[in-house]
């Protein structure tokens, strides 16, 4: 706007993102997503299906990723709105850049997804409560007044509150955003009169934990259940339980649940349609499913803890520990620790092979300290000749003491003296660093995961 003054602490990035967003003339306000998860859980891939693109066409980011989603107008054949999207790399400590994403100014037109990898369901209770910290406690830097944060989680329990399930006709599709719009400001009347109704009670277990922005829980890789099904003889007791413990953290944090494949690009569509029937407060038009284990479907404002409860498990699975009923199978595990061995071996070949090159560069030294010694003039011969003359003589020897004589070898020039004998002092120089060398390109020889044998010694006595 014209009018509108910038803020002066406001950074060039945060300026270059707001110009981009609220260009293309639309009057409607652009929203926010905010995608965190685990490294390598889908994120990536989901957003290029948000994006209408090929999975294959993104690289992974670093620290904070952003794109952006536009939301076309079929009908008027222009772009009605966008959608930022910010994704954290999969490591918590660059939680500090999450500041770019959601903030004080847009944090009511934003949207949190937590993303989980349905390929390894052994850890998605520990991911799914790790991130919803990560939210939590960025949400709570935001520092908002009192009354901010009552209205926003007032905006939360309405939207649980008021969920209506739709009816079998409804047209299978959003309505246009213009129309929407328009739909709205007619009914606005009808609005303030249902603002004055009193509105039922939430149940017990739901949006305990009111962060005061919509939440999504999507569980990416949902075709690799049917491999865990056939491979590691995972049953369907296995996956109940599963979206059993994944719905009751929902409900607590007033979360939605959708199971989506990237890859086959199962429910992605889906997904991308209800982020802006949250965003837009747009009725949605899909069915609830939780019946089809690979794609589950569960709005916000549909569940709650009786229809968790409809699910029967009996025996291990009524055990409320996640990590005692769903755990790594046996065979995945050992093929793991083996490839960790595998890996360990190669490294310990690259150390010894580090160690050999750096012996033979020694060796080299060596080989030309001694040719530098022998090229340099000797200017200190007839001191040494005289020094030799004076100590080589035939000393008086007492009778009481050893008849061992002095040692008589020649010195070398240029060498320095020491107090002690040959035969204690150890051998230095190039015939010592080749032993070494050999000794360690031995040891790279050998057969990864065969354990060396120690050469035999014909003069040590056998046992």
């Amino acid at each position: 706007m014209a009018g509108e003054q910038q803020n002066p602490h406001e950074g060039v990035w945060q300026q270059t993102l707001r110009d981009a967003s609220s260009s293309g003339g639309t009057s409607f306000t652009n929203k926010s997503v905010l995608i965190l998860g685990d490294r390598n859980c889908g994120k990536t891939s989901l957003v290029a299906r948000l994006q209408g693109r090929d999975v294959n066409e993104f690289s992974k980011g670093l620290a904070v990723d952003y794109a952006l989603m536009e939301i076309k107008d079929e009908k008027a054949d222009e772009i009605a709105s966008k959608i930022n999207i910010w994704q954290l790399e999969g490591e918590e400590h660059h939680a500090d850049l999450l500041k770019y994403a959601i903030n004080a100014e847009n944090v009511s037109e934003s949207l949190a997804i937590i993303v989980l990898d349905l390929s390894a369901p052994w850890n998605l209770h520990d991911s799914l409560a790790k991130w919803l910290k990560v939210l939590d406690t960025h949400l709570r830097t935001l520092k908002l007044t009192r009354q901010a944060q009552d209205s926003l989680r007032s905006t939360n329990e309405k939207r649980f509150q008021t969920y209506k399930v739709p009816s079998t006709d409804a047209p299978k599709h959003l309505p246009s955003l213009h129309k929407h719009k328009t739909a709205q400001e007619t009914s606005s009347s009808d609005s303030e009169s249902s603002k004055q109704e009193d509105l039922p009670p939430l149940p017990n277990g739901v949006l305990d934990r009111n962060l005061g922005i919509p939440i999504l829980v999507v569980g990416c890789k949902a075709d690799s259940l049917e491999t865990h099904a056939r491979e590691n003889f995972m049953k369907d007791s296995d996956f109940e339980y599963i979206q059993r413990d994944l719905r009751k953290t929902c409900l607590s944090y007033g979360a939605g649940l959708i199971y989506v494949s990237s890859r086959k690009d199962n429910n992605c569509s889906l997904l991308k349609d209800y982020i802006i029937s949250v965003l837009y407060g747009i009725s949605f038009y899909q069915e609830p499913e939780v019946y089809e284990k690979d794609l589950v479907f569960v709005p916000i404002g549909w569940d709650s803890p009786s229809k968790v409860e409809l699910i029967e498990l009996s025996g291990n699975y009524n055990n409320d520990n996640f990590s005692q009923v769903i755990f790594k199978p046996r065979s995945l595990a050992q093929r793991e620790q083996e490839s960790s061995v595998v890996n360990d071996i190669e490294d310990e070949q690259s150390f010894l092979s580090h160690l050999r090159d750096t012996l033979e560069k020694m060796d080299l030294a060596a080989s030309k300290a001694d040719q530098l010694s022998e090229t340099t003039p000797n200017y200190s011969s007839s001191s040494s000749a005289s020094f030799q003359s004076e100590y080589s003589s035939p000393v008086p020897q007492n009778p009481a003491l050893s008849t061992t004589p002095l040692p008589t070898t020649p010195l070398n020039s240029g060498s320095r003296l020491s107090a002690t004998t040959p035969a204690q002092t150890p051998t230095k120089g190039p015939v010592d660093i080749q032993s070494l060398n050999s000794f360690f390109s031995n040891l790279l020889e050998r057969t990864p995961g065969k354990k060396p044998t120690a050469p035999s010694d014909p003069s040590s006595p056998a046992r």
